[in-house]
């Protein structure tokens, strides 16, 4: 029987004509982020610069999706995990640390979010990611849930960083006889004191990417040249002044500090997960899958995760003179050379927070009660029954019918409803060509993922002689026609209309995005979507 759904129910698909989007066939407000809902955009563009979902399955609506909202970002302004440190400068090739030099300097760099405020990193995939749902008919308990993007050209993610640089440094003077000896400079205090407190240096750089990322996202942050990056210039007195240590009691000069740094971040998604799939997707045509519940709607509570990695080179240039030691004037200048020092990182992980993706699907309630026509002459064709069947789901249904004897007939083979409460009429009718107790099953086959099948049980007696060549062959539907229910007009996306209807060829429409499909020789109109 399950197979038996896509040859009656989808082999009806006819490639040569297309219909129309129509919101009959989209969830209610079904374009996140405040998309058009005035029928000029058959894609569903998003208000915020996105695309509108693209085509998913449209032969058969054997498939949804939606969006992930405005919140899939992630950003840090946390100092970076790094260790750049330069050792005691210039450094000794013999006793360690300070041998025989008279003036050296050591520093300690981390990269910090710029004092201005802001990130010092953000991965942002707000725009054009969204989760396919789809489903097969001979599959009731899983759906496949994979990833999509929108247009790849532009990308819509985004990866940022932008960064100041925040030293810390030690001075060694020695000049034996009269002093020895070394202090530290904490920064955290020092850029309180310094003009434009972000030691006048900001990098920054932006990368777009397609929205999940899976791929490899490189983003080069360039600094300044090294000429035109001062950090700070301070005198040994300022710097006592400022951190409470003696040094001016023993030593008077200035230190100047230049550094720069070019840099390489990159980030990757490493997998997307599904709470409650059986497990994360792991690359962008990965997929997992879902359990199928009865529903008008599916909210997947999903998330992202991945990794950004740095490397880079800092050049540094000190320019340190001391003019007195203990008061006495002398002249000890550190030299003038420029220091290359590589640093990386390890795996920083980022979580992206959890999003609930909003799926609409339909929900296909066929009435179970039996049909029970009582007694007919056989030849002579009863009362019309009627069976009404809703479509509660936020997406809409797909149906066609089929009768497994011909003492019973059916006014239609197929017809598509509308979502969220939209009915349809199927007319069933007694004929007999036989005597006695006639039985039989009105098969619905429909695109709802939990319940693709349905049936109706039929009853009734014939009075009478059996006709001439008196079978029980079953019959897909009487040559009454599939016009029952069907509205006088159908939605055009260039009309104007009182939310969602004007006039064109029938359409067909699942989620956000317009379908290419006709049902072959049924000419059917779309049931008007009803508004209370």
């Amino acid at each position: 029987m399950r197979s038996f759904v896509h040859s009656s129910l989808f082999g009806l698909v006819a490639v040569g004509a297309a219909l129309l989007g129509s919101p009959a066939y989209a969830q209610d407000g079904g374009t996140p982020e405040g998309g058009t809902t005035d029928g000029g955009t058959t894609d569903g563009g998003t208000s915020d610069g996105g695309v509108g979902l693209p085509a998913c399955d449209p032969t058969t609506l054997l498939c949804s999706n939606g969006l992930i909202g405005s919140g899939h970002k992630k950003e840090s302004t946390a100092r970076l995990p790094t260790d750049i440190q330069t050792g005691w400068l210039p450094a000794c090739s013999s006793n360690p640390p300070h041998c025989d030099k008279s003036i050296q300097v050591e520093a300690q760099i981390a990269l910090d979010p710029p004092k201005t405020g802001g990130p010092i990193w953000s991965v942002d995939m707000t725009k054009d990611s969204f989760v396919d749902l789809r489903w097969d008919p001979s599959n009731v308990d899983t759906f496949t849930v994979s990833l999509e993007k929108g247009k790849p050209n532009p990308a819509a993610g985004k990866f940022t960083v932008s960064h100041t640089l925040t030293p810390e440094f030690g001075i060694y003077v020695s000049v034996p006889g009269i002093y020895t000896g070394e202090f530290t400079v904490d920064s955290s205090v020092l850029v309180n004191y310094l003009p434009g407190a972000q030691f006048n240096y900001y990098a920054t750089g932006s990368q777009k990417f397609p929205p999940w990322g899976f791929d490899l996202v490189q983003n080069e942050v360039k600094g300044t040249d090294l000429a035109n990056s001062q950090l700070f210039a301070v005198t040994f007195d300022q710097i006592a002044g400022w951190m409470g240590v003696n040094v001016s009691d023993y030593a008077s000069g200035q230190f100047a500090f230049d550094a720069t740094t070019d840099s390489k971040f990159t980030y990757q998604t490493t997998k997307v997960v599904v709470t409650g799939a059986t497990s994360p997707i792991g690359y962008q045509a990965g997929t997992t899958e879902y359990p199928i519940n009865d529903g008008d709607y599916v909210e997947l509570q999903t998330h992202a995760e991945g990794v950004i990695r740095y490397t880079g080179t800092i050049d540094l240039k000190f320019v340190i003179g001391v003019t007195s030691v203990a008061g006495i004037g002398m002249n000890l200048n550190f030299p003038i050379d420029v220091y290359s020092i590589d640093y990386g990182s390890g795996d920083i992980p980022v979580v992206f927070p959890i999003q609930v993706v909003h799926i609409p699907i339909p929900n296909v309630f066929v009435p179970s009660t039996p049909l029970d026509f009582g007694t007919v002459q056989t030849g002579a064709k009863s009362n019309d029954k009627t069976v009404t069947i809703e479509n509660t789901g936020e997406l809409g249904a797909i149906l066609s019918f089929t009768s497994d004897s011909n003492q019973f007939s059916i006014n239609s083979q197929s017809t598509t409803m509308g979502p969220d409460g939209e009915t349809y009429d199927l007319k069933v009718a007694f004929k007999p060509t036989k005597s006695g107790v006639q039985t039989g099953t009105i098969t619905v086959n429909s695109n709802d993922p939990d319940s693709p099948v349905q049936t109706i049980e039929v009853r009734g007696i014939g009075e009478g002689p059996d006709l001439p060549g008196a079978d029980d062959g079953g019959t897909g539907g009487s040559s009454g026609g599939n016009d029952a229910g069907l509205a006088g007009t159908v939605y055009s996306p260039s009309a104007s209309n009182d939310g969602g209807c004007g006039c064109t060829t029938a359409p067909v429409r699942y989620g956000n995005a317009a379908a290419g499909l006709a049902l072959a020789g049924l000419g059917l109109a779309l049931l008007r979507r009803k508004r209370s």
